[in-house]
């Protein structure tokens, strides 16, 4: 049986086409869990007037919770490195997106008027 090696690392152009994540035209940094060198995963930032935290997974990736923790803490020390305050919009089709966001040290401020939670990250 092969050994699957699970990374962390800086997300690039191609991880976003092999996600189908759609940036429109918006530059942005962030993270991607791949296997094998195939990603499986992808967390960033959008760089517009206000930072926009997003996230994707495949449904593979939903049986390495340590390396979706992992994954998490690596983020978390991104946006500690590069930002000062993002936002995000707890998807409603992900039941752990609040818990998710919490983890990564955003907090709670609202639920907005198509009733999505939005939550806000500052540097401490």
């Amino acid at each position: 049986m092969k050994s699957k090696t699970l990374t962390i690392r800086p997300t690039v152009a191609t991880d976003l086409q092999q996600l189908n994540i759609e940036t429109f035209g918006v530059s942005m940094r962030g993270r991607t869990i791949e296997l094998d060198g195939k990603p499986l995963g992808v967390g960033g930032v959008l760089h517009q007037e206000m930072p926009q935290a997003f996230s994707t997974m495949s449904d593979e990736l939903r049986k390495y919770p340590k390396t979706i923790v992992k994954f998490i803490t690596s983020f978390e020390t991104m946006l500690k490195k590069h930002y000062t305050t993002v936002y995000a919009v707890a998807s409603s089709k992900e039941k752990n997106a609040a818990a998710c966001l919490t983890r990564a040290g955003f907090e709670y401020m609202n639920t907005d008027s198509n009733g999505q939670e939005v939550y806000r990250w500052q540097i401490q």
